[in-house]
């Protein structure tokens, strides 16, 4: 072995040797800034939690704002009758449906009209029009033809999710470089394969951020919905609440709400991470 080798060998273990040193160093200090940051939340929500106790029948007459401990045994007799889960799993049901069959039509059409400029400029004023009529004052319509269940709310749902997902696929679709494009169909990929190996990979990017838009705003549908006309649902539980002045049964139905947000972002989160290795790079 000559001396340049050895040189290039011995430099390279010590690389790696300060790259394993340098991970393990910094695993203490990612972990003690992930429990700080636990630590702070937890103290943000004991202060949030107290303040509440404080003010509510104090400052604040009990029949306006309960207090954390009406809340809690109202959250108790939900839990333990089952009536949360039972509202919880129609709302749930509703959102996942409207959301996976908005999602899919929101692509299919967006890929389409994305990869055809002719077609996209002769519908793509009626697209707009529509887009412009504000979709939860379609709510009524939609329980007229469709019923108080859960059909109506899911329609709703699905109109709100197309239209943020499908302008988000369709610009990912048309801002493709053809020069891709081109590349592969010379290699003899069909039209399939240029969707899969180029077309989709490079709008990824652009669906995911049309979902993490519609998704908390598909379960709002879902609520709003529930609201103008349920039998069942977080929506029907609150309207329902509020129609017997039970301000702790509107703030526990509000929880789940907020608790299902969080939810959902996490969700795209781990979506978007798990897709990742599949995104198109240029």
């Amino acid at each position: 072995m000559s001396k340049d080798s050895e040189v290039i060998q011995s430099f390279q273990i010590t690389n790696e040797k300060d790259l394993e040193e340098l991970r393990k160093a910094s695993l203490p200090s990612f972990y003690e800034r992930y429990i700080k940051i636990q630590l702070y939340r937890l103290l943000l929500l004991v202060f949030f939690l107290a303040i509440w106790q404080i003010v509510s029948d104090r400052l604040i007459p009990v029949n306006w704002i309960a207090n954390p401990l009406l809340v809690i045994q109202k959250t108790w007799e939900w839990l333990s009758t089952g009536i949360l889960f039972y509202h919880l799993r129609a709302t749930v049901l509703e959102m996942v449906i409207g959301s996976a069959i908005g999602t899919f039509l929101a692509i299919l059409t967006g890929f389409i009209l994305g990869s055809n400029q002719l077609l996209s400029e002769a519908l793509m004023p009626y697209i707009a029009a529509i887009y412009g009529i504000p979709r939860i004052a379609m709510a009524p319509l939609f329980i007229m033809w469709f019923g108080i269940g859960t059909s109506s709310k899911v329609v709703l749902v699905t109109v709100v999710v197309y239209f943020l997902v499908f302008f988000n696929a369709f610009v990912g679709a048309r801002d493709v470089d053809q020069t891709y494009i081109n590349a592969i169909r010379i290699m003899g990929a069909s039209r399939w394969n240029i969707f899969r190996k180029v077309i989709f990979p490079h709008s990824a990017g652009w669906i995911f951020v049309g979902l993490r838009l519609a998704l908390p705003r598909a379960l709002i549908a879902a609520v709003v919905g529930e609201i103008i006309s349920s039998n069942q649902g977080l929506g029907y539980l609150i309207e329902e609440s509020g129609g017997m002045f039970d301000v702790a049964g509107i703030l526990v139905a509000v929880g789940v709400l907020a608790v299902l947000g969080v939810l959902l972002n996490s969700l795209v989160d781990w979506m978007e991470a798990t897709t990742s290795k599949y995104r198109f790079i240029e």
